[in-house]
């Protein structure tokens, strides 16, 4: 059984320990398990529940209500939520938590359609900025408190990257144009849902996008240069301890071949980067449609 201690419940739903512990006093319902020294915890189905709770009670249910409620009873008053909802604050809670549910039950029915009615109200770009990035946010943290196995992880990613890439297949291929991307992932990089949404956001704005994957070495990426002849490289930095060295790397290409402009992908501070030739740091998936 997955634990969640009561202060992991509180940063992955957004309810506060103190309304979780009056809840338990007050409706006798959600009583959290004991570990042998008698501290609190939660299994997944309840966080499950305490996810939909927290979309309802957003959404202006009475907490007193939304108590009573048996599971289907919740299922339809989350599926009346869900037709409501629409782009607001930057984050749709609802489909995000759906999401996250669905990955702790490794649910592929349940993951897939959130995405696909996700992406036929919003469009792909909204549904990354205001579904899937929030969705990989808690993931994250899910990793932080210890509650994910790599498994689950996995099976998150396998399905936002198969959806992703059947969207870019329904784009037609370019005939001709003026720029030409050459998207790739560093040695060590392999985390590849941001390359390809950007491969995704090129192809639709009408550029060719040739995507070389993750992990590749720059000399096999020097190769591909002198050969394909792009007008842009495009590629992220994540987890990977050798950001300096990658920066490093992507200027000498820059400088190797003159009309070559880079544009790296990152949250990570580059200290003193932003002025280097033909260079671009980009730290919000914005900044690339913005740019395209």
């Amino acid at each position: 059984m997955e634990r969640y201690f009561i202060k992991d419940v509180e940063r992955l739903t957004g309810i506060s320990a103190h309304s979780l512990r009056a809840w338990e006093k007050r409706y006798g319902v959600l009583k959290p398990h004991r570990t042998d020294t008698n501290i609190r915890f939660y299994d997944a189905g309840q966080v499950r529940r305490l996810l939909n709770i927290a979309v309802l009670q957003s959404a202006g249910y009475r907490i007193s209500s939304l108590m009573q409620l048996n599971d289907d009873e919740m299922a339809t008053a989350i599926l009346m939520q869900e037709q409501q909802m629409t782009v607001e604050n930057g984050q749709l809670d609802l489909p995000v938590n759906n999401l996250v549910a669905s990955m702790l039950a490794f649910d592929e029915q349940l993951f897939t359609n959130i995405l696909s009615t996700a992406i036929r109200r919003y469009g792909v770009y909204e549904t990354m900025l205001y579904v899937v990035y929030p969705f990989l946010r808690k993931t994250s943290l899910l990793w932080s408190i210890d509650n994910i196995t790599p498994a689950q992880e996995h099976f998150a990613s396998q399905l936002i990257r198969r959806k992703l890439q059947s969207e870019i297949d329904m784009i037609p291929p370019v005939i001709s144009t003026t720029k030409t991307f050459l998207l790739f992932l560093p040695p060590g990089e392999t985390h590849e849902i941001g390359l390809l949404f950007a491969d995704y956001l090129i192809r639709r704005a009408g550029y060719k996008s040739i995507n070389l994957g993750p992990d590749l070495p720059y000399k096999s990426l020097g190769v591909a240069i002198a050969g394909i002849k792009p007008t842009h490289l495009l590629t992220f930095f994540g987890g990977s301890s050798d950001t300096a060295v990658h920066f490093n790397e992507i200027s000498s290409l820059t400088k190797l071949h003159k009309k070559l402009q880079a544009l790296i992908c990152t949250s990570k501070l580059l200290t003193g980067k932003h002025a280097a030739d033909r260079v671009r740091i980009l730290d919000q998936p914005e900044k690339l449609f913005d740019f395209l």
